[in-house]
């Protein structure tokens, strides 16, 4: 019987783990770069601005 190749067994796990790496990356830089609201009033006051660009 032939043994186990851990060699490629390990670059399997590796390429994995670059992959899911890269996935988070990306998920966490889109996630840093939107702009949602810090407070209620700044809530509001986008609101009303979206409101008033989109009311024909």
């Amino acid at each position: 019987m032939d043994p186990t190749p851990w060699g490629l067994i390990l670059i399997m796990f590796a390429y994995a783990f670059a992959g899911w790496a890269a996935l988070f990356a990306i998920h966490w830089h889109i996630r840093r770069r939107r702009n949602a609201p810090k407070t209620a009033r700044e809530a509001a006051i986008g609101y009303g601005e979206s409101w008033q660009t989109t009311n024909l």
